[in-house]
């Protein structure tokens, strides 16, 4: 059976049993299962936490559930269960719970990566097995589980400064703290020599946000602050050309591009990178 507490903020479902989670009638007792506790309870504490699995019973010789048999044990206990307990959030540990829980296969392409279903939203992890047969794959497992804070983490509402005058964008642009300052352009078009600058926006260590309005503030004002020797994180090379082709100025400090991050980070495309 799964165990937990009946409010469940995440469930996670593994594939079946082991000989010793069978005979002890428990979930994630085995290396594996303790392997990924341990995780929840260094990276989730305070969080309501229940385990199970798609098959509930130790399959013979420990062998994978065929399709048969995941295909009964999902349809007879694991969806009523999930439909049931309505958890915040799943999270599936390995292919075999994939499959039942979305119906696609993948894991190692998909994994820490969100999906909606039936059941609520759901997250894709690999089995704390391959984890132990892998173990370099340790520190980007449990990089991917503490995914799980910000997923359940309600979405706030945002505010921020709306700046068209040049007085009020010099202290507006003076108050970012740093160490670094993130800012994006918003563009009528892709051609820097043809399409025009709406706004920027611009968002601190401290999470200020302030919005430029810049056809109505001098190129001066953020030309100056390009220049500055704040340290700047920006999309790409997008904004380096923007900020040349519409105001004649190289961003200086820039530190750390995000489009560049993105493609390291996303194992599902190719990265372009020499």
């Amino acid at each position: 059976p799964s165990e937990g507490p009946a409010t469940t903020d995440v469930f996670f479902v593994g594939e079946a049993p082991a000989t010793q989670e069978d005979s002890l009638n428990l979930p994630m007792q085995g290396e594996g299962g303790l392997l990924l506790r341990r995780a929840v309870a260094e990276m989730l504490p305070g969080l309501g936490v229940r385990y199970g699995y798609v098959v509930r019973c130790n399959p013979p010789a420990g062998r994978k559930p065929t399709p048969k048999e995941r295909k009964v044990c999902e349809t007879l206990w694991l969806h009523r269960e999930l439909k049931k307990i309505k958890p915040k959030l799943i999270v599936t540990l390995g292919d075999t719970a994939l499959r039942s829980v979305l119906g696609m296969g993948g894991v190692l392409k998909l994994e820490g990566k969100t999906f909606p279903s039936p059941y609520g939203p759901v997250l894709v992890m690999s089995a704390p097995s391959y984890v132990l047969r892998m173990p370099e794959h340790l520190p980007k497992w449990k990089a991917k589980l503490g995914n799980v804070i910000g997923i359940l983490k309600p979405v706030r509402d945002i505010t921020y400064t709306l700046v068209s005058d040049d007085a009020t964008a010099r202290k507006a642009l003076a108050a970012l703290q740093g160490p670094v300052v993130a800012f994006d352009y918003e563009t009528t078009g892709l051609k820097p020599w043809l399409d025009d600058i709406l706004t920027v926006g611009l968002c601190d260590s401290q999470e200020r946000l302030v919005c430029l309005d810049l056809r109505k503030i001098s190129p001066e004002v953020w030309r100056g602050w390009l220049r500055s020797p704040v340290r700047k994180v920006t999309h790409g090379e997008f904004e380096q050309l923007w900020s040349v082709g519409k105001f004649g100025q190289r961003m200086s400090s820039w530190i750390w591009d995000t489009q560049i991050a993105q493609k390291m980070i996303d194992e599902t495309g190719p990265t372009d990178l020499k």
